[in-house]
């Protein structure tokens, strides 16, 4: 049996089944995750079974901890600026976070991982929900301006 160090310290059996996690296991998983990140620069792109230990089976599960904990640090320091605007600057400059994202393939989406610092992941985030929020709005409007052209086409 050949048996592998994890960053928790643990030693884990990898042809172990791997067990259910849950919300609990969020702290053990957010330092393991901590870990995988130091280790990285800004920049790299890999896949999210890069940040499952081993004990883990579910990559819907790590990709909602990656989001989950990067989130959290957003909106630290967002309540940070308010108090010291310089200094959730400077950190949010410097902190690296896995921006999870989906990537088309020929056999269907697949998620990644890229390393970006809090900044751009902040900045990505505020774009997407533009992107979406623009989306829906055309949407609606072409329904409406459909609904207005079938009412006018009636005698």
């Amino acid at each position: 049996m050949k048996v592998y160090n994890n960053p928790e310290g643990e030693l884990r059996d990898p042809t172990a089944a791997g067990t259910r996690a849950s919300v609990s296991d969020y702290p053990r998983l957010a330092f393991f995750v901590g870990h995988q990140l130091e280790e990285m620069k800004v920049g790299d792109i890999v896949e999210l079974s890069r940040f499952r230990p081993m004990d883990v089976t579910s990559d819907p599960f790590i990709a909602t901890l990656l989001r989950t904990t990067s989130d959290f640090l957003v909106g630290y320091v967002d309540a940070l600026a308010r108090r010291d605007p310089t200094a959730a600057r400077a950190l949010a400059d410097q902190v690296q976070v896995p921006w999870v994202r989906k990537m088309e393939k020929a056999r269907g989406a697949k998620e990644i991982v890229e390393v970006v610092t809090l900044t751009e992941y902040a900045r990505r985030g505020v774009r997407e929900v533009g992107r979406l929020a623009g989306e829906d709005l055309a949407a609606s409007l072409v329904t409406r301006k459909e609904a207005e052209l079938k009412g006018k086409k009636r005698p």
